[in-house]
């Protein structure tokens, strides 16, 4: 087992796997089949997407391989190598019937920048599934996807059809509408956070430590106040480490500024 040698060891196996080219493989996608340790996956994607050899021909059969776990390694490896030929193949997958394949092709598709990733990255704000729907809002945000903003507001809200939102996406939203648009969503953050009186915590703390952190991205004077507010009277802990940090978001972002 890869996980059993010392890190020096499995970074000289993957170099001589990368200078086998083509006949490591198959040994690699086993490797990579059996391997839990998620570090060492990575390493295995990494090296197996290195290998120009192998082309994207190679791989595309794999994906209609009746075990998730394999499809899913398939996805990763052809993220990791960020051609725009892998494009169409990701997705293909995101729609597979295991949310563990729609998540990683999601991913994957984020590392591909191209009109028609984006618009397939925006489709996943129609998934079902939390996790899902959990990664869809991570990307938005690192890519700066501004037409996710509807889908965002919705989940924010708990608006149709995201009514039964679990805790974790909707988390993740709110910190990504936050972060695509700082002004436009102060009123929807305070709301949250002041429901049923500022200090009675209306909303799971989970979802007002977002909300919190959410307002370190504006910088208007109102989300300073209501910062202030939540650091020196929330009865919550985490809500005022959340303060804590956001206010220092815009306290860093502020001198920044000033000194450009």
């Amino acid at each position: 087992s890869l996980k059993d040698r010392h890190a020096d060891e499995r970074e000289a196996i993957f170099k001589t796997m990368e200078t086998l080219g083509i006949l490591a493989i198959e040994p690699l996608l086993d490797a990579l089949v059996q391997e839990k340790s998620m570090q060492i996956r990575a390493n295995l994607i990494k090296t197996i997407s290195s290998l120009k050899e192998v082309t994207l021909d190679y791989f595309v059969p794999m994906l209609s391989d009746e075990r998730w776990f394999v499809v899913r390694n398939v996805v990763s490896i052809l993220g990791e190598r960020k051609s725009d030929e892998a494009v169409e193949p990701l997705i293909s997958a995101s729609q597979h019937h295991d949310p563990r394949v729609r998540r990683e092709a999601f991913l994957a598709l984020s590392k591909i920048p191209s009109a028609r990733s984006r618009r397939s990255i925006l489709s996943a704000f129609e998934d079902t599934n939390s996790a899902v729907l959990a990664v869809a809002s991570d990307i938005a945000a690192n890519l700066g996807i501004r037409e996710a903003l509807p889908y965002l507001l919705k989940m924010v809200r708990k608006s149709e059809p995201y009514q039964t939102i679990e805790l974790e996406p909707r988390s993740k939203a709110i910190l990504a509408f936050g972060r695509l648009s700082p002004g436009r969503a102060f009123n929807d953050l305070a709301a949250i956070l002041e429901r049923r009186g500022l200090l009675a915590g209306g909303e799971p703390t989970e979802i007002r430590v977002s909300a919190t952190l959410a307002l370190g991205f504006s910088g208007n004077d109102k989300a300073m106040e209501l910062l202030q507010q939540l650091y020196n009277k929330d009865p919550k802990a985490e809500v005022r480490e959340a303060a804590k940090r956001a206010i220092g978001m815009i306290n860093s972002r502020t001198a920044k500024t000033a000194s450009e």
